[in-house]
């Protein structure tokens, strides 16, 4: 495995989300969005973006289970911050397949495993990107 090229294809991986961030945040605010909550939400997308360029071994697009791993590792004191971050991410990688720039999403094994293993939360935030993104 040639490791200079992993490395190049992911700093390309990682500019080219980061270029849809404010597309992503200019549709949210279309539909209506406050200004406060479209600020917590670009802050929140962007240290997505900062994080996961920092990744060591990173997967080839980002998807649900590295949302997990951020929203694990990031400081989300406040529940209604951790709400707000997580639609903001899985709204993202929503708008990013909607777009073509990540494939489309397939229930894999380790999304059925993290949905058992998160209970009843992680459905409640799965359902509102889904309703989030048909809705924009």
């Amino acid at each position: 495995m040639n490791t200079k090229n992993n490395a190049q294809n992911h700093h390309a991986v990682c500019n080219v989300i980061e270029l849809h961030i404010d597309s992503f945040i200019a549709g949210l605010k279309l539909v209506g969005y406050a200004a406060k909550t479209l600020l917590k939400k670009h802050a929140n997308l962007r240290k997505f973006a900062n994080w996961r360029r920092r990744l060591k071994r990173p997967r080839s697009e980002p998807h649900e289970a590295e949302v997990a791993e951020f929203m694990a590792s990031s400081c989300q004191p406040a529940k209604a911050d951790r709400y707000l971050a997580s639609t903001a991410l899985l709204g993202f990688l929503e708008h990013l397949r909607h777009h073509g720039v990540i494939t489309p999403f397939a229930l894999g094994g380790w999304l059925v495993q993290f949905i058992v293993e998160q209970g009843d939360d992680v459905i409640l935030h799965l359902a509102f990107a889904a309703w989030h993104f048909w809705h924009i």
